[in-house]
């Protein structure tokens, strides 16, 4: 129960108390007020039965005394007493008012009528007549009057007025009970009373005091400092950390103006970076009482009481010295990783170059192998399988650099709508010599209508590429690898499914990163290194995509599933931007340069098989000469050479008269967005990546002069 109903309690006791102690007197008030006034009546009712036997007493002895003595004043007394006995009795009869209880009785009034008469009749007597028996009746008559009075009349106004002044009495001894029952059970209830609020104050003192304990370890166990101040901008209170950062203990503080105890300003007022040793500046400082000043968060706000009014504020502060050396000193960790990135970009970038360079002029062997061979069947699969290798190496190179590029944000998708279908029949068409060259069974279902998406057909044919590549790699001999295509009015669904290796349920779900292998053991070496997964991922995200990866287990095969926004726009055929390699060429003087002379002498070489005259050069001056004497009608320039760069060169051609005529094409290691546009920054018409293939020597041999927005065609 709470202290409230208590004190209500009590009050309502006291109340309770005291109105029915005040009823109880009130009523013995008015019944004494009663009984005195009767005492009163009945005292005056006896006085005038009193005087009435007077007045009888002397009336009769004044008779008596005229009779013997004759003398005129006993007669004049007699009537005095005659006319007091008549009014005594009016008076009488007045007081008692009709009280029954006073009523003159019926023998007293012809008593007092014959009295009368008889003392008229002695009087009226001549002198010497015999009174002697009438004054004997006359005595007689007033000893009755005197007993009617005195047993009758008055004994009946005395006993009136004993009953009510025992009543009177009674009733004062009432009220005298009732005033000490109210004054002690009324002093019981106020000790009470006061006994249990003075409990509840000292329990409310002590819960008070607890409250404030525990709110002052909890203030003082924070890692901010609390400053609480007044109306009057003055501290009421301030815990430990306060009292470090400002250099005020919590009894100097307390009373003492806000603006004294707390300097806050803001960071334009700041010093300068040598004198904090901050090197992004804070928005607010705090000087402390020393005058050291330091980075602070600073918080406001009021403090209301329980109807809503505005009793003070608190003030929070942190600092944040600490903070913002950590988050210098992450700045420059992140400005570290930052160009670390960047030349781990740089140094992909050039071993792609680098490794780009030796492998053209074996891509360039192999195909003249395959042209000078045709009539040994026997070597064919070897020259195949070499092939193969090669465009694997070459796979795992673009993969790395893709890579590269997408984390830093770097590869632009030329987003239009492609037709699915297409893309896909490209891309099985490249993988299939792997497929081929471990007997695997490939199964495509494709829709027979297109199937229009968002999105860059190279890159879209790259992710089909990269899950079929990575189907054949992971599948024994002679497995088992399907493709289909399913499509509803908002998704298009792709899945490739394989009976390989499967993936263990430990490294499903970390099938996507980089890097990732289920198995490294040596019986698969040949796997790779973990990047063409993480590259479908990251390309299937830039179009707006999902990509998923289920397996049953080791031992039971995988299932990736691809899916892509469809759009609904017209069929848009895709451009293979690749000449057919059986198609009769037109024979053309090409120039190859090129500081790898492997490279120039065997691309010259499978030119010429093609049935074009060439000649070659190891720099640009001398490439310069030759087109100068020359004249060729196609130049395959490299870029990275000494002396003259391919830039250079190329700019020279164009600012020659006829240099507009000639047919620049970028043949160079270097294949990034970048390198590309500044390619056809510099003239050049087409931007082929070693090793080119010979499809791709096709296509740039039909390329026209590109503006230079334009991307160059591209080919690996």
């Amino acid at each position: 129960m709470t202290t409230a109903r208590y004190l209500w309690i009590g009050f309502g006791t006291l109340v309770a108390l005291l109105f029915l102690s005040s009823s109880v007197i009130a009523q013995r008030v008015r019944t004494m007020d009663s009984a005195v006034r009767e005492m009163a009546d009945a005292r005056n009712l006896s006085a005038a039965a009193t005087q009435l036997e007077s007045d009888a007493l002397r009336y009769a002895l004044n008779v008596r005394a005229y009779l013997q003595t004759g003398d005129t004043r006993s007669l004049m007394e007699m009537e005095l007493a005659a006319h007091a006995g008549d009014h005594h009795l009016s008076e009488y009869q007045r007081l008692a008012h009709g009280d029954g209880r006073y009523a003159i009785t019926p023998k007293f009034l012809p008593a007092w009528q014959e009295l009368e008469a008889l003392g008229q009749t002695l009087v009226a007597l001549p002198p010497g007549a015999p009174t002697l028996a009438r004054s004997q009746q006359l005595l007689n008559l007033r000893f009755e009057l005197q007993d009617l009075l005195a047993g009758g009349l008055q004994a009946e106004a005395l006993s009136v007025y004993n009953k009510r002044k025992d009543d009177a009495l009674r009733d004062v001894q009432t009220i005298i009970h009732v005033a000490w029952a109210l004054l002690v059970g009324g002093t019981i209830i106020a000790l009470s009373t006061s006994l249990f609020i003075a409990s509840a104050i000292v329990r409310a003192e002590r819960r008070l005091w607890d409250h404030r304990e525990l709110l002052d370890v909890t203030l003082n166990s924070i890692g901010d400092g609390v400053i609480a101040s007044d109306t009057m901008d003055r501290v009421t209170y301030i815990n430990r950390v306060a009292e470090s950062l400002t250099g005020w203990t919590r009894h100097e503080a307390e009373g003492q103006p806000l603006s004294s105890v707390v300097k806050v300003f803001d960071g334009a007022d700041q010093p300068s970076t040598e004198a904090t040793g901050i090197e992004n500046t804070p928005s607010r400082f705090l000087v402390d009482r020393s005058g050291r000043e330091f980075p602070v968060d600073d918080r406001s706000a009021p403090i209301h009481d329980k109807d809503g009014h505005t009793v003070g504020a608190v003030m929070i502060c942190r600092d944040n010295t600490e903070r913002y050396r950590l988050e210098s000193e992450l700045r420059r960790h992140l400005a570290d990783v930052a160009q670390i990135d960047r030349r781990k970009s740089e140094f992909l970038a050039m071993l792609s170059h680098e490794l780009r360079n030796p492998i053209a002029p074996v891509q360039n062997a192999l195909q003249i192998l395959r042209h000078r061979i045709a009539e040994a069947p026997a070597l064919q699969p070897v020259i195949a399988m070499m092939e193969r290798q090669i465009g694997q190496l070459v796979r795992l190179i673009d993969d790395l650099v893709d890579l590269s590029r997408i984390s830093r944000g770097k590869i632009d998708l030329r987003l239009e709508p492609t037709d699915l279908v297409a893309v896909l029949q490209l891309a099985v068409e490249a993988v299939t010599p792997l497929l081929d060259g471990m007997d695997h069974d490939l199964a495509v279902k494709l829709p027979s209508e297109p199937v229009m998406v968002l999105g860059d057909a190279a890159r879209l044919a790259q992710i089909v590429g990269n899950l079929l590549n990575n189907a054949a790699k992971f599948t024994d001999r002679r497995g088992r690898v399907l493709l289909t295509v399913e499509a509803d009015s908002a998704w298009v669904v792709i899945r490739v499914s394989d009976s390989g290796i499967g993936i263990s349920e430990r490294q499903l779900p970390y099938v996507f990163d980089l890097y990732m292998q289920d198995d490294c053991s040596l019986q698969r070496s040949g796997s790779g290194i973990g990047l063409g997964l993480a590259l479908v991922k990251n390309l299937v995200d830039l179009h707006g995509g999902a990509v998923t990866a289920q397996s049953s287990g080791l031992g039971k095969g995988s299932e990736f599933t691809v899916r892509l926004p469809r759009h609904h726009a017209a069929t848009v055929a895709v451009s293979q931007g690749i000449a057919s390699a059986d198609s009769v060429p037109v024979p053309r003087r090409i120039l190859v340069v090129d500081d790898n002379r492997d490279a120039a002498s065997s691309l010259a070489i499978l030119l010429e098989l093609e049935g074009h005259e060439t000649r070659t050069a190891a720099d640009g001056e001398t490439a310069l000469l030759t087109i100068e004497s020359w004249r060729p009608e196609v130049v395959f320039l490299d870029i990275g050479m000494p002396r003259l760069s391919g830039y250079d060169v190329a700019r020279m051609i164009r600012a020659k008269e006829w240099g507009n005529t000639i047919l620049l094409i970028a043949l160079t290691g270097w294949g990034q967005e970048d390198d590309r546009r500044a390619t056809a920054e510099a003239g050049f018409d087409a931007h082929l990546v070693k090793p080119a293939t010979r499809d791709g020597l096709a296509a740039s041999l039909t390329a026209r002069r590109l503006p230079p927005t334009t991307s160059a065609i591209e080919s690996t």
